[in-house]
């Protein structure tokens, strides 16, 4: 069975492969299709329906991840608009708005869909937790999000580690429980 991880971003991909690998006949290929992405304030309904609108286009299973950055102190912003909004905040913008507020918790939200030619899907959601960085304690990495959150466990922002060490950070995502409903699908 061929599967169709729909993104441009080959560390996604890479990750993913690794765990799409160890499953026998599926072959997991990456996909730069073009699905509208709907507004909604779940990451779930998103990723579910690009997932599905593009197995059905394409008559294929598909595979889209929609992430979401949440923000306790304000209210869980932005929430699935994380990508829009680091358009147009800065890291800067991001702590001004932190200015006052002794909570620095945030959590991103991996929502992980396989969408199948039949409209069905299935869902596969994770939270990573962790709080927002001091002013000086970040580097600018081109995406704000990135670049404030420190992950639990960890001591510098996403933005400043390796590729090697974010790989090993969301290697510990949605990937296992994705392999094990596949390989389910396949007996």
């Amino acid at each position: 069975m061929k599967i169709n991880y729909l993104t441009t971003n080959t560390l996604k991909f890479k990750i993913a492969k690794n765990y799409f690998d160890a499953i026998d006949g599926v072959d997991l290929v990456q996909h730069a299709f073009d699905v509208p992405e709907i507004q909604s304030e779940s990451c779930e309904e998103i990723a579910r329906y690009s997932a599905t609108y593009a197995a059905r286009a394409l008559g294929e299973p598909c595979v889209k991840a929609d992430a979401g950055f949440f923000i306790q102190a304000l209210g869980g912003f932005p929430g699935p608009f994380v990508k829009y909004v680091n358009e147009w905040l800065s890291e800067e913008k991001y702590l001004t708005l932190l200015d006052s507020e002794a909570d620095r918790s945030a959590y991103f939200v991996d929502a992980t869909a396989i969408g199948f030619p039949d409209g069905t899907s299935k869902i596969f959601t994770k939270k990573y937790h962790g709080t927002i960085a001091q002013p000086g304690q970040y580097r600018p990495s081109g995406w704000p999000a990135n670049s404030l959150f420190i992950p639990d466990g960890y001591s510098e922002p996403l933005g400043m580690m390796s590729d090697e060490a974010q790989e090993k950070y969301w290697q510990s995502g949605v990937w296992p429980e994705v392999v094990e409903y596949l390989r389910g699908q396949n007996d």
